[in-house]
């Protein structure tokens, strides 16, 4: 009873140690293909809203809250004003308002591929974690495979050996 006990559990470490391996592995190789070319990973809505200026016309100002003010001037640095003055008018800080004008289709591109450009870097970086992660789980899980095949290897030897 004992013996078959042992026996069970060193082939279920095996078994589950493979299977993480090989989940592990397949995720891997997904990260690894999102390191070296993240546009063919990439969320489907983030490369929607970044294909062309109309789209991300389009979806800056569906997610306001997300990007406010994204494709305004505020400021002569040309980023967006953090500060709401009376009114609700945008505001140096100081409570002056600040005059908004509307972006150029040029300016809109730049920032378009900028944005385009920081999601595929932050996408990358991600998929670089996840692979560093993978890496580690299936090394452990390669490690307690082959400490526990042999042990399984070794008690099939000692019980042939003893049967005869």
């Amino acid at each position: 009873m004992k013996n078959s006990a042992f026996k069970f559990y060193v082939l279920l470490v095996c078994f589950t140690a493979l299977m993480c391996g090989t989940v592990t592995l397949g995720l891997g190789l997904y990260n690894l293909v999102s390191v070296i070319n993240p546009d063919l990973t990439i969320n489907n809505a983030v490369y929607k809203s970044h294909k062309n200026t109309a789209s991300f016309r389009q979806f800056t100002q569906m997610s306001e809250g997300r990007y406010p003010q994204a494709l305004f001037v505020g400021s002569p640095a040309g980023m967006p004003m953090p500060f709401v003055g009376p009114h609700g008018l945008p505001s140096a800080g100081a409570g002056d308002p600040v005059k908004i004008k509307k972006l150029s289709n040029e300016q809109v591109e730049a920032l378009r591929l900028k944005s385009l450009n920081s999601a595929l870097d932050d996408h990358q970086r991600a998929a670089l974690q996840n692979l560093i992660r993978q890496g580690i789980v299936f090394c452990i899980a390669l490690v307690l495979f082959s400490v526990h095949w042999r042990m399984a290897r070794r008690y099939n030897i000692n019980n042939a050996l003893s049967l005869q």
